[in-house]
């Protein structure tokens, strides 16, 4: 797919977000999300083709506050960072933006530490579900005392807790708070475990 063609789908709620190209101009990495309706046990068969993209508004960070949803990180004994409100209109990137899913990146220091840095990968989907990834970072590089954070990290999303663990977390390392699934979930989020067709794969 040259740089002046778009992808789109044969599914009517799909949105498809190019990233990058290779040095040709071609395809090279796509963002793909929207909704489908499935059934259980069916597979559902998602045609991807040359044509224009649909012009409409990307959901916006006005979206996302309109939402009503609320996180936070708590890092123990090094302190816990929150969003809500005012907080999701300045994230610290803006990843993705469609009428489909727009998601935005944000970061919040950790108390007094030095080191710790709190991270969020907000995604919102039309139709109002909220999914977040959250991670916790120790990683400067040319801050002074480097060592180790070890305390019980735990994640809250919508005012429920969802995940807990103690962590030895050694600097210039990141990990992600989660459990089984990718990511948390908020609001009117489908009940669904994608399975890939592996011998296809």
């Amino acid at each position: 797919m040259s740089r002046d063609q778009s992808l789109v789908s044969d599914l009517p709620h799909l949105q498809i977000v190019p990233k990058n190209r290779w040095p040709d101009g071609s395809l090279k990495f796509a963002v793909i999300s929207g909704r489908a309706d499935l059934r259980g046990q069916a597979p559902l068969t998602v045609s991807l083709i040359k044509g224009a993209s649909p012009i409409a508004p990307a959901l916006t960070t006005g979206d996302l506050i309109a939402s009503g949803i609320t996180a936070s990180v708590d890092c123990g004994v090094y302190g816990a960072v929150a969003w809500g409100a005012a907080d999701w209109s300045s994230p610290f990137q803006s990843w993705i933006g469609g009428p489909q899913m727009s998601s935005w990146v944000y970061r919040k220091p950790v108390g007094s530490d030095a080191h710790l840095v709190a991270w969020l990968e907000v995604r919102l989907f039309a139709g109002g579900a909220v999914e977040v990834l959250p991670w916790i970072e120790n990683g400067y590089l040319r801050v002074a005392a480097p060592s180790n954070r070890s305390t019980t990290f735990a994640f809250v999303l919508g005012g429920s807790q969802r995940f807990s663990a103690s962590i030895d977390l050694p600097n210039h390392c990141r990990t992600p708070l989660c459990g089984q699934r990718t990511v948390a979930l908020a609001g009117r989020g489908p009940q669904v475990t994608a399975m890939h067709d592996t011998a296809y794969l």
